[in-house]
């Protein structure tokens, strides 16, 4: 899928019917019972405008923007309905819900046209507080980047890595 200039990979996985990358959703539903379809549903409930919102669920997969790159100046984003709903009611491998010395952070990655990299960190959940709504990220501290990728990390955790899903969902992303 390519928008803006902007190119967004998206995986399938046959052999357990499931998905990596980025996936465009225009689903209102608020929140998570079923992996399919919930998984595609945000705490917001919608897109912050428009009708789509891109999910993002990346093992490796980037935002693409071409061999001249670009400024992003940032985009809005939300908790999914699955992250949400781990956050709130916990998730199920990890003892609880989110206390307040819990936290969830999506590291956004950009690399820029010389290989080297920025990030910012985007809080989904931290102090006792989650994003419930839209709010902004702001990225213009990258500057020019040729992709962008998403790592997590957070506090809930077993042996084998983070038991909260890893998703964020994103809209309304400025390129310049």
């Amino acid at each position: 899928y390519t928008e803006s200039g902007a190119t967004f990979t998206a995986n399938f996985i046959p052999d357990w019917s499931s998905w990596t990358g980025f996936a465009i959703s225009n689903r209102t539903e608020t929140t998570y019972k079923n992996m399919i379809p919930d998984q595609f549903n945000n705490f917001a409930g919608g897109a912050h405008s428009g009708s789509n919102f891109c999910v993002v669920y990346p093992f490796g997969e980037t935002i693409e923007l071409g061999d001249k790159g670009a400024l992003v100046k940032g985009f809005f984003y939300t908790n999914d309905a699955w992250t949400a709903d781990a956050i709130i009611n916990g998730d199920g491998m990890s003892p609880g819900f989110f206390g307040d010395e819990d936290w969830l952070k999506c590291t956004v990655t950009g690399t820029k046209l010389d290989d080297t990299t920025a990030s910012v960190d985007i809080y989904l959940a931290k102090d006792g507080d989650y994003a419930w709504r839209w709010l902004y990220a702001d990225l213009s501290s990258l500057g020019v980047v040729k992709s962008l990728s998403f790592n997590f990390d957070g506090t809930k955790k077993n042996d084998w890595g983070l038991t909260t899903p890893t998703y964020i969902c994103i809209d309304d992303i400025e390129i310049v």
